[in-house]
């Protein structure tokens, strides 16, 4: 079945002339919706292969990686700062699709089925929407987006560098709802079960509606978001002074509120009684989640700038020195390392069956078992 699957692959990338974004998924295989890890904001993935990992297939890229790996069914997306979004057999690494982008990525994007949304700088910034199967541009939506981008189902949501988050059909792009804030915006976004959470520019952390975009409650923080994530009730944040707290969804109650004293990664990891992240000064941190309490640290040799991603009993986080990591979450032991060819700046991508990484050198490791 396996090599039928990948014939199939390698006749339908020969039909496309190379322009391969999308094939559908029988084998229920996607497990990586959005650079973020899922709507949550967490970076985390039910499965994916324990460590030690062996090296399956290395690529360069036409230019820098702009965030993570995007898994879909049999391939694997990257969108470069060429600007490029490349498509390769998640498999073998083969390059099996290359399109241009209108213009350079401002904000990591989110795949709903056949679309990959993405934000886009330029003269004329906007929320672009591709339909991968069509190979063109399905729908635009003006204002620059900076802060990563949510989606579920066939809502699409996006906080505009100017002060509004906009919920849009993921179809056709039509407005939903838009509530405004204190701008700038460009802290990413997690979804609730009815509500989505972001910060604003003056500080605070602000959950709105999921349906109505009307504003239920704002959290005083002392200082800029960086980091947020949502799961079983809780929303963990984390700000720019180097605070990590915890606080009710439903209310924003604060539970609790942690002192890391560095800069932490835009993203983090929750997994089993841990809250994963990394900071800049070259450390990563694992948190009680429940207490906030500092259980372990991990010293690297480098800044720790892109998300650590979590799946079953291993954390793996790249960092500035060229390593890719992967730590006991429970302890934070050393369980496996790599040395790539460059700083790993980017969140590292699971599946069930991959992790993936991509460094400054322009090259995409995928490693596996």
């Amino acid at each position: 079945m396996r090599a039928a699957w990948v014939v199939g692959l390698a006749l339908l990338a020969a039909g496309c002339a190379g322009r391969l974004f999308y094939l559908p998924d029988p084998d229920g295989r996607a497990a990586w919706s959005q650079t973020g890890g899922g709507p949550a904001a967490l970076a985390f993935c039910a499965a994916a292969p324990a460590p030690p990992l062996q090296l399956r297939w290395q690529q360069k890229l036409s230019a820098a990686p702009l965030g993570g790996g995007l898994v879909d069914g049999g391939l694997l997306l990257q969108v470069t700062a060429g600007p490029t979004l490349l498509a390769f057999d998640r498999a073998s690494g083969r390059v099996l699709g290359r399109r241009g982008l209108s213009a350079p990525q401002s904000a990591a994007g989110v795949l709903l089925g056949p679309l990959l949304v993405v934000g886009e700088a330029g003269p004329k910034p906007a929320l672009r929407a591709y339909d991968r199967r069509a190979n063109r541009v399905r729908w635009s939506h003006a204002g620059l987006v900076r802060a990563p981008l949510c989606g579920r189902g066939d809502t699409v949501v996006a906080a505009l560098n100017a002060g509004q988050v906009v919920a849009l059909a993921a179809g056709t792009g039509k407005v939903l709802w838009q509530a405004s804030l204190a701008g700038p915006l460009w802290t990413g976004l997690a979804l609730g079960p009815d509500a989505v959470y972001t910060g604003d520019g003056e500080g605070r952390l602000v959950a709105l509606d999921l349906a109505t975009g009307a504003q239920r409650w704002a959290l005083d923080l002392g200082g800029v978001l960086r980091a947020l994530a949502v799961q079983d009730s809780v929303v963990y944040a984390a700000t720019t002074l180097g605070e990590v707290l915890a606080c009710e969804a439903a209310t924003g109650q604060r539970l609790w509120t942690r002192a890391l004293g560095a800069l932490p990664t835009a993203g983090m990891a929750l997994v089993g009684e841990r809250l994963v992240l990394g900071a800049a000064d070259h450390q990563v941190y694992g948190l009680d989640r429940r207490t906030g309490e500092r259980r372990w640290q991990f010293a690297t040799r480098g800044v720790v700038s892109g998300a650590p991603g979590a799946a079953g009993a291993t954390v793996y986080v790249g960092s500035s020195e060229g390593f890719l990591y992967a730590l006991e979450p429970d302890t934070g032991r050393l369980a496996w390392k790599y040395q790539l060819d460059g700083p790993a700046l980017m969140p590292v991508a699971l599946a069930p069956d991959l992790v993936a990484v991509a460094t400054e050198e322009k090259t995409l490791y995928v490693f596996g078992r």
